[in-house]
């Protein structure tokens, strides 16, 4: 007798399980290949930044300063009018109708005027790998954007002879007045040129990641903005535009890690590194183990430090 067309409960189940462990195994495939995908946007973002700083350099002669304060025509790290760096790239995006709008020349960031504006999401400015689909963050009281690539400011900053003092330090040295200086490309009213890294525009980061994440040391919400400083924010005011070398990519998430680590730092959502853009416009993803001497080096710009053959292939 022939058997009937069908499956007896077993033989199902059994072609159940089987689907199952397909769909087990191509699923880390199929989410290795988005991640992939995503990577590849992002670092096409960065090169589109990169590509920016360059027009940017071309028409002004040096690159935007990390961010703008001033008080009565002297430097105040806190003061008006607050953009950075990122805000005056804008029309080398394709956003020229925005920097109108901001009228940086002649409104501060915190202006009510720009309020709407300075809400804007840009995806020239967001990983896609990062997970956050939030319209835009608190920050004092301002309602802001948040973005995902910072300027670097530098690495540790000599202050003495044998004494140094990160971002951090640097900015509650100057919180209230004067100059919020590093020795990277983008600090406190800063008029860096190409021609002032000496260490050489293929061996120095320009712009770095930072992932929007909640801070594991306090459970609160961290994110930078492209729109500039806000003096009103008292902590971490200039880290939310700009980053520093003294620790590694994704300090948070290794052993020893803080939360201040993580505020000036730089970290990302792809596995084992970030992207930043070097002073050549080409785009690198440096890696989390990456020697923390070589790491600070390659976030200076004429300290004259060794990083020996870091990207050579």
């Amino acid at each position: 007798m022939k058997r009937q067309m069908g499956f007896t409960l077993v033989e199902l189940l059994v072609v159940i399980a089987i689907i199952g462990i397909l769909i087990a195994l191509l699923l880390p495939a199929v989410q290795a290949a988005r991640e992939a995908a995503r990577r590849m946007n992002c670092g096409n973002n960065m090169k589109q930044i990169g590509l920016a700083l360059h027009m940017h350099h071309d028409g002004h002669g040096k690159l935007p300063a990390g961010w703008s304060g001033y008080d009565g025509g002297e430097h105040a790290s806190k003061g008006n009018p607050g953009w950075c760096w990122a805000t005056r790239i804008l029309g080398y995006l394709e956003q020229h109708s925005l920097f109108d709008s901001l009228a940086v020349e002649q409104r501060a960031v915190t202006d009510p005027a720009n309020a709407g504006f300075i809400q804007t999401r840009l995806s020239a400015f967001r990983c896609p790998s990062d997970p956050r689909e939030d319209a835009a963050a608190d920050l004092a009281g301002h309602k802001v954007e948040v973005s995902n690539y910072v300027g670097v400011w530098g690495g540790r900053y000599e202050v003495s002879s044998g004494n140094y003092e990160n971002l951090l330090q640097r900015m509650q040295a100057t919180a209230s007045t004067g100059q919020t200086l590093g020795n990277g490309v983008f600090y406190h009213n800063s008029e860096v040129s190409f021609r002032d890294m000496s260490d050489g525009q293929s061996h120095t980061l320009v712009v770095g990641e930072r992932g929007a994440k909640i801070l594991p040391d306090d459970n609160v919400f961290y994110f930078s903005t492209w729109a500039g400083v806000i003096g009103a924010d008292s902590e971490y005011w200039a880290a939310r535009v700009v980053g520093t070398g003294v620790y590694l990519p994704n300090a948070e998430g290794s052993t020893g890690g803080s939360c201040d680590d993580y505020r000036q730092g730089f970290s990302s959502y792809h596995p084992g590194g970030a992207h930043f853009v070097l002073g050549d416009g080409s785009v690198r993803l440096v890696e989390d183990e990456v020697d923390a001497v070589v790491f600070n080096a390659l976030c200076t710009i004429c300290e004259s430090d060794s990083i020996g053959a870091f990207f050579s292939e």
